[in-house]
């Protein structure tokens, strides 16, 4: 302002009055200009953020548009009708965030590949891996089956867990009815050639006996649940023995992997329920490698199940001192998913019930069977293991199960050490078996007793056990069953005949040598009595 009354002053000579009237003057005019700018700056801005949102909004419409169309017509090609169901009923739905990360993740090929899997079915794989049983790998036939099963399941299955189909409020629990039914295809083929074959050996007299396969899948079932309950019950009492007690903890993938959740948003990155188990798997084995460095060891069988939308978590009865549970939850908690309880849930013995009781209503889910299971929940967890070939169950910190099976076939051995541990197996003591066997978490080099060798021949199996304190090796011979060779018998095809149709002389037959196509005749008889060797 000085410079603007300095200017007025040596222009028109103006006095001082003038000049600070002239002063006040330009002083109000250039604030109302500025106002004026800054307010038609602010409009200006408001305009380009309503233009800038209004073009969002055109764009985003635009996109909405191409993705339901895309959708719908990938919804016309599904031929699995609860994929195509779900998937119909999320357009009706019209939400709009959830049909465009549908509609990212939701490929062109993977619904090519569910239709093209979604025709398989047992016999149709083992129809088709017929071509394979004549290989010099005698074991590629199944080896193949295997391969096309697991390819035709995963493919519908992922199909299923993309469209919502799987989990959620209204989607099927833990897997398609497709992979439950292709599971129980399986298992009645199993059956069937059960019902159909015969083992058979010879004892030590001569004798030849002979038992159906069957018997033999029963028998392995009942003695399976026995064996897993009996050292179930040994682990429980010989941790009470050593002052140890049962923590029970469940684990969780993160939310990103879950692809149907019943709770909260829906945020997958599209992870398969194998990813899912992998990443737990490699979770706790940090929290393993944390807990040794503060010298804590845990023992215990741990089971894996299905979530509602498939995702795999884990059941854990872990055995542990009292002292440690806190070194236990801290190295669990350490994982940033696991900091919460809807990712670790740990749950302490509370003295209202056993831990082998607690943990058995999981065992039995974990075993599965081979007939058709009655019960559809545990139907539908048996056929999501069997699509994604994910382990049951195992056994953490325990002697090895070789060693348990091995002494449960053999005879009465002669060295002391190992009848000791022999007629705790015999008996079913797990908690013996544990203690003569070394006990908990203990490397397989420095265990008392030891399978050094294994041998099989046409006829009979031997095994072979180290006594490492006495340095007693003792081998055990037992006689293997073969499958009954069945004897031919002959079939005699009676179809009825059929009168020879009067000839048309209207029509007269065509002559083979007249018709066309006959290239093929023509080569055999041209070469049928020539030295030219060519496989036709």
């Amino acid at each position: 302002m000085d410079r603007v009354a300095s200017i007025l002053q040596s222009i028109g000579g103006l006095d001082s009055r003038l000049a600070a009237a002239r002063l006040d003057g330009i002083d109000l005019y250039l604030r109302e200009r500025a106002h004026g700018y800054e307010h038609a700056c602010g409009m200006l801005e408001q305009h380009a953020a309503q233009f800038a949102d209004f073009t969002a909004k055109i764009a985003a419409e635009k996109r909405h548009k191409e993705n339901v169309n895309y959708l719908t017509d990938l919804a016309n090609t599904i031929i699995d009708k609860a994929a195509r169901k779900s998937l119909q009923k999320i357009l009706d739905d019209g939400d709009f965030e959830k049909i465009e990360r549908l509609a990212q993740r939701l490929d062109k090929n993977i619904v090519m590949d569910a239709n093209r899997n979604s025709n398989w079915n047992e016999d149709l794989i083992r129809k088709h891996c017929k071509k394979f049983q004549y290989d010099d790998d005698h074991n590629r036939e199944r080896r193949e089956r295997k391969k096309l099963r697991l390819k035709a399941k995963q493919s519908v299955s992922i199909l299923n867990l993309m469209t919502g189909a799987v989990g959620g409020k209204d989607g099927e629990k833990y897997c398609s009815a497709f992979e439950v039914s292709l599971r129980n295809q399986q298992k009645s083929q199993w059956q069937e050639f059960a019902k159909n074959t015969i083992f058979e050996k010879k004892n030590e007299a001569g004798e030849t006996q002979q038992i159906e396969m069957t018997d033999i899948l029963n028998s392995s079932q009942k003695k399976r649940l026995a064996e897993t309950y009996a050292l179930l019950k040994g682990i429980e009492d010989y941790a009470r023995s050593r002052g140890l007690t049962w923590i029970f903890v469940t684990l969780t993938a993160p939310g990103r992997m879950h692809p149907n959740p019943t709770k909260g948003q829906e945020n997958c990155d599209g992870s398969t329920p194998a990813e899912s188990h992998q990443w737990i798997h490699q979770a706790w084995r940090r929290a393993e490698a944390r807990m040794r460095k503060n010298d804590v060891i845990v023992s215990g069988p741990r089971t894996t199940e299905p979530m509602g939308d498939g995702c795999a978590h884990w059941h854990m009865m872990l055995f542990v001192h009292p002292l440690e549970i806190v070194e236990v939850e801290k190295a669990l908690r350490y994982q940033n998913e696991w900091r919460s309880e809807i990712g670790c849930k740990i749950m302490l013995n509370d003295g209202r019930a056993k831990g082998a009781s607690y943990l058995f209503k999981y065992i039995t889910k974990a075993l599965g069977s081979s007939e058709e299971i009655k019960d559809e929940s545990n139907a539908k967890v048996d056929a999501w293991r069997s699509t994604w070939s994910i382990r049951s169950m195992q056994w953490i910190g325990m002697p090895p199960l070789k060693l348990w099976r091995a002494l449960r076939k053999i005879s009465a051995p002669s060295d002391g050490g190992i009848k000791k541990i022999w007629e705790a197996v015999q008996n079913g003591d797990g908690a013996k078996f544990i203690e003569l066997a070394g006990g908990l978490n203990v490397k397989k080099k420095d265990r008392p007793f030891a399978i050094t060798n294994e041998e099989s021949d046409l006829d009979s199996k031997s095994v072979t056990i180290e006594n490492r304190l006495t340095g007693a090796v003792e081998t055990f011979h037992f006689d293997k069953w073969h499958q009954a060779k069945k004897e031919k018998v002959a079939v005699v095809l009676n179809y009825p005949r059929k009168e020879n149709p009067k000839p048309n002389p209207k029509k007269p037959t065509p002559k083979t040598t007249t018709r066309r196509g006959c290239g093929f005749l023509k080569f055999r008889a041209h070469h049928t009595n020539s030295t030219y060797n060519r496989k036709i």
